[in-house]
């Protein structure tokens, strides 16, 4: 057996920090954002759970599929929006009918059946204009969701922190900026429940409190996810 010479042994690596590892790189699809862009067709609710669940794991892995979970999102919220102006056209038609058949039977009806008829056809009518205004209320809400301006703070402090997130996955150094991007997306919050939420992942940050901290964040991600979108962030 050949003896070995001190040279032939490997140097060791003084430089290396145990702390400070590089996020593993991957060519893999991420598989959940295959199954929003398909379910956005198909189921647009699942799809849309789907695409933000998606993007939460990609940020955590780096795995591709970012935009197809971005797509699997916008066509769940088209599809979702095309059903809730569907819907409000029935409940018209709906309406128009119901008035149509109130007036042929008043008119046909005797005198002491026509004032039970009426009261029906106010309660028809009632629940039907009940049920347009409510679904009306629902497309508005998502139509001023959509309407969020790319310049806005929210939208450049939301684009800021999604560019910090994916660096410091590349690299722990980061961690400065990290932090300011998510204060400053904190300030600029649209809602006290979201401030509050990433107010408690910051001090989480602070205290290297990592359950406290993803905790914290995903009580927010799907509406972040969705502010994304409606941010024309890609």
């Amino acid at each position: 057996m050949s003896e070995q010479t001190p040279s032939s042994y490997p140097a060791p690596n003084y430089n290396t920090n145990p702390y400070q590892q590089q996020a593993p790189q991957t060519e893999k699809t991420n598989t959940l954002a295959i199954l929003s862009l398909v379910f956005g067709f198909l189921v647009n609710i699942v799809g849309i759970v789907l695409g933000f669940v998606a993007l939460n794991q990609i940020k955590r892995t780096g795995e591709k599929g970012r935009g197809l979970a971005i797509a699997g999102i916008v066509v769940g919220f088209i599809s979702l929006i095309s059903g809730i102006i569907f819907a409000i056209l029935m409940l018209a038609g709906l309406n128009e009918v119901a008035k149509s058949a109130a007036a042929y039977e008043s008119s046909a009806a005797a005198a002491s059946s026509s004032s039970a008829s009426a009261l029906a056809t106010e309660e028809v009518s009632e629940e039907a204009s009940a049920a347009a205004d409510e679904a009306s209320a629902l497309a508005s809400d998502a139509a001023t969701t959509a309407a969020l301006d790319p310049a806005s703070p929210y939208c450049v402090a939301l684009d800021e922190f999604l560019v910090a997130s994916d660096g410091i996955q590349q690299d722990a150094t980061t961690l400065d900026g990290y932090l300011a991007s998510l204060t400053k997306l904190r300030d600029n919050a649209p809602t006290e429940e979201m401030r509050a939420s990433l107010t408690t992942a910051i001090d989480a940050v602070n205290a290297s409190d990592a359950a406290t901290f993803e905790s914290a964040l995903n009580e927010v991600v799907f509406d972040l996810g969705l502010d994304a979108v409606n941010c024309g962030i890609e």
